[in-house]
């Protein structure tokens, strides 16, 4: 298959525009991997990533060659799901421990 310039961006571009449509409430939680096509199943696959600085893996989408039709991705619910569970995650500040134990130095002599 023969690529044309700009592949990428507009599997990108689609997968925005799904986003928007499917996942409205939650786009400001999602950031888009970089796209691949997978000449196995002839389609492009777009990872979804929780964007939270570590970019977890919380689904994808999958577009038809062409780049014209999302044709498969993540149950929706799946991932409102994990974008809930890895917000309360983040949510909770790790509280520093009560008592640092620090030994004394060694004398010098």
């Amino acid at each position: 298959m023969n690529f044309e310039k700009g592949s990428v961006q507009k599997a990108r571009r689609l997968t925005e525009q799904w986003i928007e449509k499917k996942l409205a409430g939650f786009s400001s939680s999602i950031s888009i991997g970089l796209p691949e096509y997978d000449d196995r199943h002839n389609k492009w696959r777009v990872p979804l990533n929780l964007e939270n600085g570590k970019h977890l893996l919380i689904g994808e989408v999958s577009i038809d060659e062409s780049l014209n039709e999302i044709i498969d991705f993540t149950d929706i619910q799946l991932i409102q799901k994990r974008i809930k569970k890895y917000r309360s995650i983040a949510a909770e500040k790790k509280q520093p421990p009560k008592s640092f134990f620090a030994p004394r130095p060694f004398p010098t002599k």
